[in-house]
């Protein structure tokens, strides 16, 4: 607990909250968060792989999922501590809070992503893209629009779907794509749309052997 009275408007400097130890006080935030972030990506990683690949799973197939599921949680310890960090040592040098310090926190320890897998990367950057203009969209202090998150909602499922429909192999994680033949199995008259089939990647069949006579 602290020893003082917070007051609106009045600027209480670091060393009197935590005792000033920026770096010391990002890594305690690191080890706290990273047991949280392993039950948050087990679920994950792992899930997928036991309900769609069960009859496929082996120890190798394990390993990997355990590796993905580390890195993840060390991807967003990382973004979380050095947030907590940039922001305070910013915070030391100019004395005072504003927005401006969250915004270059954020963009600094958003460099954590290099962590994760690149295909990977592209699904972070696809989940945050309606965070950042919903940020933006608060920062400018524009007028709220009723209902707008149910909005951005059926946009990005919008884009699911049709991937779906399209089915083009390489545009739509095959997780995903599984979890979405699982629920509309390959009858589009669930989507009012006519009966089509994924269509399967063609094998590149080895070029034959020069034959001598």
């Amino acid at each position: 607990m602290t020893d003082f009275v917070i007051s609106p408007g009045v600027f209480i400097d670091n060393k009197r909250i935590y005792g000033g130890r920026d770096l010391y006080r990002s890594l305690q935030v690191f080890v706290d968060v990273f047991p949280e972030m392993l039950k948050l990506y087990a679920p994950i990683h792992f899930v997928p792989t036991l309900l769609f690949r069960f009859r496929k799973l082996s120890p190798k197939g394990l390993l990997h999922c355990l590796k993905a599921t580390i890195r993840s949680a060390s991807f967003l310890s990382t973004f979380v501590s050095l947030f907590c960090y940039v922001l305070c040592k910013i915070r030391g040098l100019r004395n005072k809070d504003d927005q401006w310090q969250a915004l270059i926190a954020g963009f600094l320890c958003a460099q954590s992503v290099e962590i994760e897998r690149a295909s990977r990367r592209s699904e972070l950057a696809v989940y945050c893209i309606p965070r950042f203009l919903e940020l933006v969209y608060r920062f400018l202090r524009l007028p709220v629009v009723p209902g707008y998150s149910i909005l951005i909602f059926a946009m990005g499922l919008a884009v699911i779907m049709t991937l779906f429909h399209n089915a083009d192999p390489d545009a739509i994680k095959s997780t995903y794509a599984s979890v979405l033949k699982w629920v509309f199995g390959f009858d589009y008259s669930l989507l009012g749309l006519a009966d089509k089939e994924f269509p399967k990647k063609e094998k590149k069949s080895k070029a034959p052997h020069d034959e001598h006579d």
